[in-house]
């Protein structure tokens, strides 16, 4: 069997940003909604890559521990190494979505095997990046360089969790420190990131979570964090995870907040809400999410409905 996970929830927001930027006359807003669409675009692309990450371990026996898999990913080929514990997984076309398409490689290193399996609590996945990562809809480019690690806290296999194979919960955190991006627009830049995936199937209802788990200054719940194609440092955070579901769909998140913050500027992101803006309550699935930009203590407002 195969699942399509949840993979693009910031993608909505980026496309919506870049038009909320090019509505305002002031070029510091421009460049600000620029920036968190590129925060939103490379969450995105790092979702996408983690998905494949965990499914292709996850789906040889000898590195995973498991006696399964899940299935084939899209738009790229995997190669297994079984005796040294090395996973490498070739990008060639679209992803499972067909939001996004991916070129190159990622080399995926299970570490302390054949000691460990990636079904082990503790387990972690030395992944070296150097993938192209291309969102169809602007066919804005990112190229990713660098070494991210992949941690399973809980043990257990997620795809397993969402293809409704086992219930409980499965949280595998993301870090990586130094990585380099490659913009749209060429300029190249250092970035961070620290955040956890949470796989939930309770009662029957799945669900994906997202979650920072860094602080920086004042700013907690940090995912994200470095300098943009402008040259401005800058700190993203999930101040509240991110949830979405199979009741409403992996494509329309129910709850979650998302700032992305430059100098005395910030982009807010509010998932989950009615068409007013106010957080949908009682059960409802969501309308949508709610834009705010800030600087020096002035507020634009955007509500948009969620286009799948």
């Amino acid at each position: 069997m195969k699942t399509t996970f949840f993979k693009l929830p910031l993608l909505l927001a980026a496309v919506l940003l870049l038009m909320l930027g090019s509505c305002k006359k002031d070029n510091g807003a421009s460049n600000d909604t620029t920036s968190a669409a590129d925060g939103t675009n490379v969450s995105a692309a790092l979702s996408s890559t983690a998905d494949d990450v965990t499914n292709a371990v996850g789906n040889d026996h000898s590195i995973s521990g498991k006696t399964d898999g899940f299935g084939s990913l899209c738009g790229a080929t995997v190669t297994v190494d079984s005796t040294n514990g090395i996973v490498t997984i070739t990008y060639s076309g679209d992803d499972c979505s067909g939001k996004v398409s991916r070129t190159g490689t990622l080399t995926i290193t299970l570490e302390d095997f054949p000691t460990m399996h990636w079904k082990d609590a503790g387990a972690t996945l030395s992944v070296n990046y150097n993938v192209i990562v291309t969102v169809n809809a602007t066919n804005a480019q990112y190229a990713f360089n660098g070494t991210h690690y992949f941690t399973n806290i809980t043990g257990g296999l997620g795809w397993k969790i969402m293809d409704n194979q086992s219930t409980g919960i499965d949280s595998i955190k993301h870090t990586a420190t130094n990585f380099n991006i490659t913009f749209p627009n060429g300029s190249q830049r250092t970035w961070s990131v620290s955040r956890s995936r949470t796989y939930r199937n309770i009662n029957g209802v799945k669900s994906i979570s997202i979650s920072g788990d860094t602080t920086i200054g004042n700013t907690v719940n940090v995912d994200a964090w470095g300098t943009n194609r402008f040259g401005e440092a800058f700190v993203s955070a999930l101040s509240s995870e991110i949830v979405s579901n199979n009741t409403c769909g992996y494509f329309r998140p129910v709850s979650g907040e998302y700032m992305h913050h430059v100098a005395n500027r910030t982009i807010d992101i509010l998932y989950g809400v009615d068409h007013l803006g106010n957080p949908e309550t009682g059960g409802a699935c969501a309308y949508g999410y709610k834009i705010t930009y800030t600087k020096n203590n002035h507020t634009f407002t955007q509500i948009d409905s969620y286009v799948f």
